[in-house]
């Protein structure tokens, strides 16, 4: 994941487990730390996850072993907006990341 929300993350969230573009932006998000930064390549291992992450989940990963780093409710980095053509309707769907204040428009 590196040090910010990764692409994949939002596209398994819609297109394996049915979330709307709005609810996959606004999941709790992980990261794997340290990243592929070079300043930060020799840190310890970590896994950062959001505080809205399941404390069960958090628990489990630290029981199979992961150190586990929890951060705020919406501190797991990045900023994602997204945009979606419905073809059979003829519109555009929007998504915003609250984490950034963005605001998805059309016109």
């Amino acid at each position: 994941m590196g040090g910010a929300l990764g692409a994949g993350e939002v596209l398994t969230s819609i297109l394996d487990h049915g979330m709307s573009l709005q609810e996959a932006v606004e999941a709790a998000r992980w990261y794997s730390f340290p990243g592929t930064d070079p300043a930060t390549i020799g840190e310890p291992m970590v896994v950062r996850l959001e505080s809205r992450v399941p404390e069960a989940a958090r628990l489990e990963l630290a029981e199979r072993g992961h150190a586990i780093e929890t951060l705020g409710p919406w501190s797991g980095g990045g900023a994602v907006q997204l945009a979606q053509v419905d073809q059979a309707r003829g519109v555009l769907r929007g998504a915003s990341d609250p984490r950034a204040g963005g605001v998805a428009l059309g016109f």
